[in-house]
């Protein structure tokens, strides 16, 4: 792997087009080739020390004595690729800047030891406080030609997101809807009312190039706010009358319905409800999960919650408690659901061994002749038949042709309690299902009924029987 490396980022050149024309070949001794699959993997693995050296040097760092009134948590370190962050929270500003100014110290330490540097020309400082009539504090930076001075900046952009003091962002979707205003009107070169785009090419291009952009990173800024969404439909509005040529005293309602285009609120309520699902695959030193409600944290976590404490609730104030739009995300899953660990096996896939003793996978030895496999068949199953605590169920898929060549699938089961038939059932596929298809189907039906009769029966032990054991492997199950 460490060869590989070296030859994949040794001996490389670099060209530039444009208009057209493509300069002479150069070559590129240092950094990483953008666009490669494999650089942002690199990326992390060169600059991962940083981060491992901050964490080691957590308790060293902290020699100052912040006072407990302004209950200052300890500085994180979060950043994408060459883009860092350093955050922390207090009940003081000035405390902030006391405790990120000692921490930058430590980090512009750990970047020399590593060759690296800072580009104090791109280092900005911003807080985060919904407080009135308060001054912010600047912060001094010790360059490398004397001391450098950042001031507060109302506006932060990173990663695409603009983040404001107060944490509104009214900024943000400000941004996004001129930006998406801008792209809708270069639609209107796409096609009229007599010539251009056919009106479904036009919906996929407003999808692609214009939606996208108003609803980009939504679960982090949509909490329901109808000055926000108002905003947005705007532009998707004057985009439903060019798509479907459509004047504009026709209703929106009608518009919508006759492209497919959801009204934005619901996009962005989809959005957020997928986002609340993907909270099951966070690993427990995430920092999106240390800030989830703590009935989440139902696997071990030595890793502190970074923000400040929830504010006090007195059970005698009318107003509801204070609360956060990742708390709200996290309202719209359950805490119940089993956590998803994407480094390891999946639910769907799990092998033998997880259930043992509770699932066993066996071949039987079919002989060729029928009735022997039959006899065979008909021993192996008498001991469950007499046995009220065992129900027997059958699976088979089923694949034909007609005379035109045509195939149809289908899938069909049974389930019998001792000598009697207590289920069964079938099922059609159609034309484009597959033989494979067609068994796991079965397989499906038939333990969802044998499951549902075993309920209230006091039945422990299920049987299924199906014809391809080519559906189940020593892998996974």
């Amino acid at each position: 792997m460490v060869k590989w490396v070296a030859s994949f980022l040794s001996n490389r050149e670099v060209a530039i087009c444009l208009d057209g024309r493509i300069s002479d070949s150069r070559p590129v001794e240092n950094g990483i080739p953008q666009g490669s699959p494999i650089s942002p993997a690199l990326s992390i693995l060169y600059a991962s020390p940083v981060y491992e050296e901050f964490q080691s040097r957590l308790a060293a760092r902290y020699v100052l004595q912040a006072p407990p009134a302004t209950k200052l948590t300890p500085t994180a370190l979060a950043g994408y690729i060459d883009d860092v962050n350093l955050y922390t929270s207090s009940t003081s500003l000035q405390q902030n800047v006391i405790a990120l100014l000692a921490d930058f110290i430590v980090v512009l330490r750990i970047l020399h030891i590593l060759g690296l540097s800072v580009d104090f020309v791109k280092c900005e400082l911003t807080h985060f406080t919904r407080k009135h009539n308060i001054t912010f504090p600047d912060i001094t930076l010790p360059g490398p030609d004397g001391d450098i001075v950042i001031t507060h900046r109302g506006i932060m952009k990173w990663l695409g997101i603009t983040f404001d003091s107060k944490l509104l962002f009214n900024e943000h979707v400000k941004t996004a809807t001129n930006k998406a205003e801008n792209i809708a009107k270069g639609l209107t070169m796409l096609g009229n009312t007599v010539r251009g785009l056919h009106q479904r090419l036009l919906r996929t291009v407003y999808g692609a190039c214009v939606r996208s952009v108003m609803t980009y990173a939504s679960p982090v800024w949509w909490d329901g706010k109808k000055k926000h969404a108002n905003k947005l439909t705007w532009v998707q509005n004057a985009c439903l009358r060019h798509i479907c040529a459509a004047f504009r005293t026709t209703p929106i309602h009608a518009l919508e319905t006759d492209s497919a285009i959801p009204p934005i609120p619901l996009v962005l309520e989809h959005l957020s409800s997928n986002a609340a699902s993907r909270l099951h695959k966070l690993a427990c030193t995430s920092p999106i999960h240390l800030r989830i409600p703590q009935e989440w944290h139902g696997y071990d976590c030595a890793y502190p919650a970074p923000p400040l404490p929830p504010d006090k609730f007195h059970p005698r104030s009318r107003k509801p408690p204070k609360t956060t739009c990742l708390t709200k995300l996290a309202l719209r899953s359950s805490p119940r659901i089993p956590h998803i660990d994407i480094f390891t096996i999946s639910p769907w896939a799990q092998t033998t061994a997880t259930f043992s003793p509770r699932l066993l996978i066996r071949s039987m030895n079919v002989d060729d002749d029928k009735e022997k496999a039959a006899a065979a068949h008909i021993k192996h199953i008498r001991t469950f038949q007499s046995d009220p605590s065992h129900i027997l169920a059958y699976s088979n898929g089923s694949l034909r042709k007609d005379e035109i060549g045509q195939q149809s699938a289908g899938a069909g089961w049974a389930g019998y309690h001792g000598p009697h038939e207590v289920f069964h059932g079938s099922k059609p596929l159609g034309p484009y299902v597959e033989i494979y298809d067609a068994e796991a189907t079965a397989i499906n039906a038939a333990l969802k009924a044998a499951t549902d009769y075993a309920t209230g029966n006091n039945i422990t032990h299920i049987h299924i029987h199906c014809k391809h054991f080519s559906m189940f492997h020593d892998k996974t199950v």
